[in-house]
């Protein structure tokens, strides 16, 4: 499986973080200040449900 993980500047102050799959597009509702912590909450959404759970949820 490969999901591409987008995280990018949503204004000048927030981050947005997207996942990419085959099967969908997720683009969280929370915004991040910064991309660090946007990255974070990506690998604490893969621990806690795993890449395939998250994408297919």
């Amino acid at each position: 499986m490969t999901v591409e993980v987008e995280i990018y500047s949503g204004n000048q102050t927030d981050w947005v973080l997207e996942l990419i799959s085959d099967e969908k597009t997720i683009i969280l509702e929370n915004t991040f200040p910064s991309e660090a912590a946007a990255y974070g909450a990506f690998e604490a959404l893969v621990e806690q449900c795993g890449l395939k759970g998250l994408v297919q949820s």
